[in-house]
């Protein structure tokens, strides 16, 4: 009886703590959601420049531009979980980023 407390109280543990550890190199890695987000927040940034500034599709914004717009007065770029690089682009084309299948639909 005793015997089948334990296994009662420890299988459902174990079980959980395998599926933790097998899922943490993925929530370590980001996800491309939290990318497509970035890439999101820099195209409303950039429309927001444009139209404060009477800027034209021809004209692609530095970050120092737009950071205004990202809440991020500190300098500080955001970054792709997963390594990847983000390209401005011009004024009306969606921002880019360098890592696969992070892509703005």
């Amino acid at each position: 009886m005793e015997v089948l407390r334990w296994v009662i109280i420890f299988v459902p543990v174990i079980l959980v703590v395998a599926l933790v550890i097998r899922n943490l190199p993925k929530a370590r890695e980001g996800s491309p959601p939290s990318c497509i987000n970035n890439l999101r927040l820099i195209e409303a940034a950039k429309e927001q420049w444009a139209l404060e500034n009477n800027k034209t599709n021809s004209e692609i914004p530095k970050w120092g531009d737009i950071s205004i717009y990202l809440n991020r007065g500190d300098g500080v770029i955001l970054k792709c979980p997963q390594g990847g690089i983000y390209s401005l682009q011009k004024v009306g084309v969606h921002p880019t980023c360098t890592y696969p299948s992070h892509v703005l639909p």
